[in-house]
């Protein structure tokens, strides 16, 4: 059993205990926790050795000066770090929202080296509780982001993410919807006689002929339809952007346009804002495929169904990153391994291969003579 006895004087920042034995021991303390709480260090059992302690914990505290950083200094700085190095809009937006999320749950005022690894373990076990595996991986992401910025800086000595035990993630394959599958939704949602059923209709089919994303229809106003023209100007992930529709686009964009009125800054759908008209295109996307039985019915659905749609009217890759607006030709190959059919090449490999051309030679690639080889 020990009791607390008073500090002696002379002694800052240490606190004494008088043992059962009678004998005393000394604990020295540090303003190294979150928000500069006290921090104590091991007991010693004389004052010289917990003074010599305490200096030397706070030499250390001086050659990290993370004290005073705090999760929402370093929000600021990951932002300025994106802006500077010339992100794109999408990515800045992305940053912005899975960072203030982020600095919710770890304290906006706490220090960043307060966040201890068990403390962030139980952060991340709730999230993994209550949140969906992507978002998870979302918050992963950040963070991951933040602690390398402050690193750089030489705001923290070590990557407590990489300590941390994070949820597995199972990625799971969205089911496809081709041009037939939109074409036989378009008709189903037109037959019903369900209140909104035209102004869904005419949402899915705009998606399906310009490729447009949710977040891009929801800003979509009045103004940014020009129907003599034929073209749209679209505030996109990397900017603000005029693309081209076709005949079909700009037909059902009049009667979105028509119902919007005649206001310029009026949008083609329903909201006060965008996020509302996001998250009004998400449930009235989630209430058509459960009436109407259709898994992959959803936004981001139709953009596949285009850009593979796209994918099999033309060869020309530039042409199809220009009407898809890919920056990435790697993303764009995914969509042409679900366009393609590419049985007919197979066949034809298996019959060269099985009936040559020619006795006893068969043809490797071309025509040209050189590219011939006799088989033996």
């Amino acid at each position: 059993m020990t009791t607390k006895t008073k500090t002696p004087k002379g002694a800052p920042g240490v606190t004494v205990r008088r043992n059962a034995d009678g004998t005393f021991s000394f604990r020295s303390w540090v303003p190294a926790g979150s928000n500069g709480r006290k921090k104590f260090l091991p007991s010693k059992p004389t004052l010289a050795e917990a003074l010599t302690l305490r200096e030397f914990a706070m030499r250390r505290l001086d050659e990290a000066p993370v004290v005073g950083v705090t999760w929402g200094e370093l929000e600021a700085e990951v932002l300025a770090t994106v802006e500077r190095r010339g992100g794109r809009p999408g990515y800045l937006r992305w940053c912005r929202e899975h960072g203030r999320l982020v600095v919710e749950s770890l304290g906006r005022h706490d220090a960043v080296l307060g966040l201890r690894p068990h403390v962030l373990q139980g952060i991340v076990d709730g999230w993994a509780k209550n949140l969906s595996g992507s978002t998870v991986a979302g918050r992963r992401r950040w963070l991951s982001l933040a602690i390398r910025t402050a690193l750089r800086r030489g705001w923290v000595n070590e990557n407590i993410v990489d300590r941390i035990e994070w949820p597995r993630v199972v990625v799971r394959r969205q089911p496809f919807l081709n041009a037939e599958g939109v074409a036989e939704v378009i008709r189903r949602v037109r037959a019903s006689d369900r209140k909104g059923a035209d102004l869904f209709a005419d949402v899915v089919e705009v998606l399906a002929c310009t490729g447009l994303r949710r977040s891009e229809l929801a800003r979509l106003t009045v103004a940014d339809v020009d129907l003599d023209h034929r073209r749209l100007e679209v505030a996109g992930k990397t900017g603000t952007v005029t693309m081209q529709i076709g005949k079909t686009a700009a037909e059902v964009l009049g009667r979105l346009v028509g119902r919007a009125g005649p206001t310029p800054t009026a949008p083609l759908v329903p909201g006060p804002s965008e996020v509302a008209r996001a998250s009004w295109l998400n449930v009235v996307f989630k209430e058509w495929a459960d009436r109407l039985g259709v898994a992959a019915l959803k936004p981001h659905a139709l953009r596949r169904a285009f850009v593979s749609t796209v994918v099999q009217h033309t060869q020309s890759l530039p042409e199809v990153m220009q009407l898809t607006r890919h920056r990435s030709a790697a993303m764009v190959a995914r969509y042409i391994g679900e366009a393609k059919d590419r049985s007919d090449v197979l066949d034809a490999v298996g019959d060269a291969i099985r009936k040559p051309k020619g006795k006893g030679k068969t043809k490797i690639a071309g025509k040209r003579k050189h590219l011939l080889r006799r088989v033996v």
